[in-house]
């Protein structure tokens, strides 16, 4: 009955346009204005989801690339206070929306990192260094551990979402999970999620974060409506489900060298275990979820984190 009933729910939505370069929010510090020179761009998926990407480069050659793969649902927007960072040292910096984008985007195998670096950025020799947070960081440590990011010297991966997906109170992750398969089999993984359409993801609580920078998001949703995340679709969450198990089996990645940062909370196992798997990963236990919304100490030593990284990488 409840495959029927979720089955039988519609919700079809147009084709988003190109958006336009948004207008700051009036209640933000020009840090968190889009760097000069800032650019949009698109790559499409083979199960023809697009993402979005941004880039600045800085006024000298670049010394490097950064490419940052934020949470889900948050907007590149929030990370141009990042981008502000690291452009003055040289470093080239790309920011890809993927972790909510559909199901193929959370897939290493589905070839959006490899797109993404191989046909877009394409470093040539240049160090190229991942940065990411939550469920982008769940992406980047599986296409690491896979060999799926050719290219990538180095990678500070912040809180990586391990949880399994849930739903509301009245329906359990395991019917969710079900009903999810059965409609990817059935090609109906468009159906939206029952109840608010937002799965319960147990990812970290935003914690320890800087007040101005913990409302960056919603600043950004308020002034452009296109930023706000959409209803999410029961083929998106057997996907996530299947990216999670994925990132969290016991086999270790032994051949992997590429050497990795993860920032996470002391209490965090998932990640911890995770980060056990990686021969050259280093736990760092933080008292925020966020570190690039963390206040300015914390987040200046997230920073150098990156640039050492980047650094070694010469």
């Amino acid at each position: 009955m409840l495959l029927c009933a979720l089955l039988t729910l519609t919700g079809c939505g147009q084709k988003a346009s190109a958006p336009d370069l948004p207008h700051a929010p009036g209640s933000l510090s020009p840090r968190f204005y889009a760097p000069p020179g800032w650019a949009w761009g698109r790559i499409t998926l083979g199960d023809k989801t697009e993402l979005r990407y941004g880039v600045a480069s800085p006024p000298v050659v670049p010394r490097a690339s950064i490419l940052i793969l934020p949470d889900r649902d948050e907007p590149a927007e929030v990370w141009f206070e990042t981008a502000n960072d690291l452009l003055p040292r040289g470093y080239t910096v790309w920011v890809l929306e993927g972790a909510g984008r559909g199901a193929g985007a959370l897939d290493p195998s589905s070839g959006a990192l490899q797109q993404m670096i191989g046909a877009v950025i394409r470093p040539r020799g240049s160090p190229l260094v991942v940065v990411a947070q939550g469920l982008g960081s769940t992406l980047a440590l599986r296409a690491i551990g896979e060999n799926r990011a050719p290219g990538v010297k180095g990678a500070v991966i912040a809180s990586p979402t391990l949880a399994l997906a849930g739903a509301d109170a009245s329906v359990s992750r395991d019917q969710i999970e079900t009903v999810a398969g059965w409609a990817t089999r059935l090609r109906a993984g468009w159906t939206p999620l029952p109840g608010d359409g937002q799965p319960r993801l147990g990812g970290a609580e935003p914690v320890g974060l800087d007040p101005k920078r913990a409302g960056l998001t919603a600043a950004w949703r308020r002034s452009d409506p296109s930023l706000r995340p959409r209803r999410t679709t029961l083929g998106w969450v057997w996907g996530y489900d299947q990216s999670i198990r994925l990132a969290r089996a016991p086999s270790p990645y032994t051949s992997v060298q590429v050497p990795v940062v993860m920032p996470a909370a002391a209490s965090d196992e998932l990640a911890a275990r995770a980060c056990r798997r990686l021969p050259a990963c280093t736990l760092w236990a933080i008292p925020a979820s966020a570190p690039h919304l963390a206040p300015d100490a914390l987040r200046a030593l997230w920073l150098a984190k990156i640039v050492a990284l980047v650094e070694a990488a010469h």
